[in-house]
Formats: structure tokens, C-alpha cells, sequence
């Protein structure tokens, strides 16, 4: 309770705002990009996120960057883009379906994986990452929340099948929550 009490307004809404950026838009964006383009695609966006992560890092948070680097980055940008669009330029759609559409959620789910611990990295030098962490989810869970009653309602969660509750089960716990608090242990 007692770190809670110094956390200011700015911070609770830093905290909310990243939340909503690296958690529901870039998951919701991300399921509704895999519904209209390849997974394959969906893995190129992936690993542009530094890419976008250290150009946006130099507009917003006016970190600096040598020429060299500056350099190789957009060099990796270039093969992204011609990576991500060449179903466009080819008019084929190899690898599975790249609709506009799909490659545009794929480029937001992106955008907000990297918007949201860029809005956190004023935080996060005050307050414990494992609190942000905690009431990150929280917020999340609550965003989420109508489209799981959705989900509830419309009887589509019983085709949910057991190795998929696995993978669930083992995302809440294993790869958040252990990793979390293991991760505090060891700082």
C-alpha cells in the first residue's frame, strides 16, 4: 500500500494508457490482422518492433542515435517494407491471404507494443515495474472483459479445446506472472 500512495496522477495514467496501448490495442489488433493476412506477415511485424520501438524512441523521447546505427536501421525498415508489401507489388498472395486491411491491424498491433512502454518509461523509473506490471493487467482484463462476455454469450468459447487451455494457463502463469515476480527476485 505504502508505494502505492506515491503514485501520482500522471502515473496512474501512464500506467492506464500503457496498458491500453501494449496490451489491448496490440492484441486486439493483432487477432483482427490474423482473421485478413498471413501469420507469416504477422511475424515480419514482430520483429519490426525495435526497428519502430528506437525510431519513435528518437522523435518522442528525443533519445539520440549515431549515424551508423540510424543508418542500419532504416536499411532494416526498407527490407521490412518490401517484405510486408511485396504480396502488393507481386499481385499474389502467397503464404496465405494479405488483405490491406490485415496488414494495416498487423502495422497498429505494432504500433502498440511499441507506443505503450514508450508512454511507461517515465513510470517505470518510479514506480516498481512489477506494481506497473500488476495493474497493467488489471486494466487490461477490464478492456477485454466485454468481448470475453461476447465470447461467453455466443457459446463460442466451448470449441475452446484443451491444449488451447493449456497454452492459456501457462500464458497467465508462466510466461507473465512467474516470469514477473522471478524476474523482481533476481534484480
Amino acid at each position: 500500500k505504502e508505494p502505492l500512495q506515491e503514485i501520482t496522477k500522471k502515473d496512474w495514467s501512464s500506467v492506464l494508457w500503457g496498458a491500453f496501448f501494449a496490451t489491448f490495442i496490440n492484441i486486439s489488433a493483432l487477432f483482427l490482422g490474423l482473421e485478413r493476412a498471413s501469420s507469416i506477415t504477422a511475424g515480419v511485424f514482430a520483429a519490426s518492433q525495435p526497428i519502430f520501438f528506437f525510431l519513435l524512441s528518437l522523435a518522442l523521447l528525443k533519445e539520440r542515435a549515431e549515424k551508423k546505427v540510424l543508418s542500419g536501421i532504416l536499411i532494416s525498415l526498407i527490407g521490412i517494407c518490401i517484405i510486408i508489401f511485396m504480396p502488393f507489388f507481386n499481385h499474389t498472395t502467397e503464404g496465405g491471404s494479405s488483405s490491406p486491411l490485415g496488414i494495416f491491424f498487423y502495422f497498429f498491433a505494432t504500433m502498440g507494443a511499441v507506443i505503450g512502454p514508450i508512454i511507461l518509461k517515465p513510470v517505470l523509473g518510479k514506480i516498481n515495474p512489477v506494481v506497473v506490471t500488476y495493474f497493467g493487467f488489471i486494466i487490461s482484463a477490464v478492456l477485454f472483459l466485454p468481448m470475453a462476455l461476447y465470447e461467453i454469450y455466443t457459446g463460442q468459447i466451448g470449441v475452446i479445446d484443451s491444449l488451447s487451455w493449456v497454452g492459456l494457463a501457462y500464458g497467465i502463469l508462466g510466461s507473465s506472472t512467474i516470469s514477473y515476480l522471478l524476474y523482481r527476485d533476481w534484480e
